[in-house]
């Protein structure tokens, strides 16, 4: 079930074998480009195709492997230590749900990316 005030996009791992995405929810990144009233605490979560949550995620922490991985795939970088979101995840082929909400309830402007990190 989506929580109220969510931000879904879906993707589609086609082929055979296991696909390696980079998963970002970005809101107070956002505020650098001068977007306003961005989402301030976003959370991250990935669902499969039956509806169970695969991950959830609420601060991409600095990680040097997601700073090298966004890099890699041409995405902006996101501020050090923001509570911007980001996942990599290895997936089998199907159908995938990503969803950006506030935590605690909280609205804002935000946005969902996934990149193709490896293919087939």
């Amino acid at each position: 079930m989506t929580p109220n005030n969510a931000l879904t996009a879906g993707f589609i791992i086609q082929g055979n074998t296991t696909e390696t995405v980079l998963i970002r929810a970005i809101g107070p990144t956002l505020a650098s480009y001068n977007v306003q009233g961005v989402l301030a605490t976003p959370k991250l979560t990935v669902y499969d195709s039956s509806g169970s949550a695969l991950v959830t995620n609420n601060s991409w922490n600095n990680n040097n492997t997601l700073s090298t991985t966004a890099a890699t795939v041409g995405a902006f970088p996101l501020n050090a230590n923001s509570n911007d979101c980001a996942v990599i995840l290895s997936l089998q082929p199907g159908a995938y749900t990503a969803t950006v909400t506030g935590l605690s309830n909280s609205t804002g402007n935000a946005m969902l990316e996934v990149y193709q990190v490896s293919s087939p």
